[in-house]
């Protein structure tokens, strides 16, 4: 099987060997040759996703927290926080050390509990930002992905999906002057 010639290039950098040169037909020669200090190193950041699945919760809508007494919204959002904390301690999933995404997935037993999507969304960053899962929620540490709601249909599990990525660092050229 004959690979492409940017695939094998690929694989010869990552192992630390690359071809020297085209013969003078223009065929490629596979004369390799061990990498000097000076040649460059390039890194594919890979990028990781996690699903951190929660059954039969959702985070407390901000519309229901807007007209209650202060205290009865703190309480809803220190429950918000301790129950994404413990099944993220659970998942085994990595607390953030960089950028990440976020999606949010609501699935509902029925149609009767769909709230407006941007009221999910802050309870959950909080509680995400509380356990570690993300850094901060600003656009710094953040990539605020969509909201979406599904319904999960009678007798199937239901509850909120976190989709967490890891985004790779941009890429910068620096050019001397």
């Amino acid at each position: 099987m004959k690979l492409p010639k940017a695939m094998e290039k690929q694989i010869l950098e990552m192992v630390g060997e690359i071809p020297r040169a085209k013969s003078k037909e223009g065929k490629r020669r596979l004369s390799l040759r061990p990498l000097k200090s000076e040649d460059p190193i390039i890194e594919f950041p890979t990028r990781m996703t996690w699903e951190l699945w929660i059954p039969q919760w959702f985070p407390s809508s901000a519309n229901k927290r807007e007209y209650k007494h202060w205290s009865v919204g703190r309480k809803q959002k220190k429950s918000d926080k301790e129950m994404v904390s413990v099944y993220f301690s659970m998942s085994g999933i990595p607390q953030a050390k960089g950028r990440r995404s976020v999606r949010i997935r609501a699935y509902y037993p029925s149609e009767n509990g769909w709230h407006d999507r941007d009221n999910l969304r802050k309870s959950a960053y909080d509680a995400l930002v509380s356990c570690q899962a993300i850094r901060d929620d600003n656009q710094k540490w953040c990539l605020q992905g969509s909201v979406k709601q599904f319904m999960s249909g009678p007798g199937k599990p239901w509850g909120t999906s976190f989709i967490i990525s890891t985004v790779p660092p941009e890429r910068r050229i620096h050019r001397g002057s």
